[in-house]
C-alpha cells in the first residue's frame, strides 16, 4: 500500500497539470475581415459611392471579390451585384490599402436600381457587402442608408456692373424709369424641385445702410423662374433654373455704391453660398 502512494500522487499531480492546460488553452478567433462599410450618394454628379475595408485572407483563404448589393429605395427589390476594387481604379483612391471601392453612375445604362428625384425626408437607400475567401462567404446585412441634403448653388448672376440713373422728370407727378432684367443660375444636387426660393439684400455702401421696409427688417428682393415674362417677374421661360426680376431704377434713386448679396434657400432651409454683386448707381 505504502508503495503504491509516490504513484498516486504522481498522477493525481499530472492530471491536474493536463487539465489546467486545457482549460487555459483557447482556439484563436480571426477577427472579422470587414469593417469600414461606407456608402454615399454624390447627388451632384449623380454617383453613387461604395468602400468596405477588407482583410486580404480569412481562415487560411486568400480573398477572391468583394461586392456591394445595391437595392436602392426598395430594400425587397432583385439587387445590382457590383464589384468593388483595391487597385486605385473606378472610383478606388489608394491602390493595395485593402479598402475596396467603387464609382457608379445613377444611371440605367449602369444599374438597374436607379435613384430618381430623391427626396431626404422620405427615401432611404439599401446596400449590403458580400466577400468570397475560398469557400467561406462573409457579408455585412443589409443597411439603410438616409440621403443627405444638399444646399443649393448659385452657378451665375448677370447683372450690370454700372447704371446711369434717368435723368429728372420736369413734371414733379412723374418719374423717369429705367429697367434691367436680373437673373441668377441656380442648381440643387436634390433638384430642381427642392429650390425653395432665390433672394437678394440690398446694401448701400456709400451711405452705409443696408434697404430696409417700414419696421426696418432687411428686404429679400425674391427672383423668380415661373416664365411671366415683361408682365410678371421678367423671367423668360418657367423651370429652366434661371430665376429673374426685372428692377427698375427712377430718377430719384441715390447714387453712389451698392453691395447686392444673392443666397438660394431650399426647402430643408439650407442656404447656398453668399455671393456679392458691386453695382454703381451714376
Amino acid at each position: 500500500m505504502n508503495d503504491l502512494r509516490p504513484k498516486l500522487i504522481t498522477l493525481y499531480v499530472m492530471a491536474i497539470i493536463l487539465f489546467s492546460s486545457c482549460e487555459d488553452t483557447e482556439i484563436a478567433q480571426e477577427p472579422d475581415p470587414l469593417s469600414n462599410f461606407n456608402f454615399a450618394f454624390l447627388q451632384s454628379s449623380e454617383k453613387f459611392y461604395f468602400s468596405i475595408s477588407a482583410s486580404r485572407s480569412f481562415n487560411n483563404s486568400k480573398l477572391d471579390s468583394v461586392v456591394a448589393v445595391w437595392m436602392g429605395t426598395d430594400s425587397s427589390s432583385v439587387p445590382d451585384t457590383i464589384k468593388l476594387f483595391d487597385d486605385g481604379t473606378l472610383g478606388d483612391i489608394i491602390p493595395n490599402d485593402n479598402i475596396f471601392s467603387r464609382r457608379i453612375a445613377n444611371s440605367s445604362s449602369a444599374l438597374s436600381n436607379i435613384v430618381i428625384n430623391p427626396i431626404p425626408s422620405r427615401d432611404n437607400l439599401y446596400a449590403s457587402i458580400v466577400a468570397v475567401y475560398g469557400n467561406t462567404v462573409k457579408s455585412i446585412p443589409k443597411r439603410s442608408f438616409t440621403i443627405g441634403n444638399i444646399r443649393p448653388e448659385i452657378i451665375s448672376i448677370t447683372v450690370p456692373s454700372t447704371i446711369t440713373r434717368p435723368a429728372s422728370n420736369p413734371d414733379p407727378n412723374k418719374s423717369n424709369t429705367i429697367k434691367f432684367l436680373l437673373t441668377a443660375k441656380v442648381t440643387d444636387g436634390n433638384g430642381a424641385d427642392d429650390v425653395k426660393r432665390v433672394f437678394f439684400k440690398s446694401y448701400d455702401a456709400t451711405r452705409e445702410v443696408w434697404r430696409t421696409d417700414l419696421k426696418g427688417d432687411q428686404i429679400l428682393f425674391n427672383l423668380y423662374d415661373d416664365g411671366t415674362g415683361d408682365s410678371g417677374s421678367g423671367d423668360l421661360q418657367s423651370g429652366d433654373n434661371t430665376y429673374s426680376l426685372n428692377v427698375f431704377i427712377i430718377d430719384t434713386t441715390a447714387v453712389g455704391t451698392y453691395h447686392w448679396y444673392f443666397q438660394a434657400q431650399d426647402f430643408s432651409n439650407a442656404y447656398s453660398e453668399e455671393l456679392k454683386k458691386v453695382i454703381e448707381i451714376k
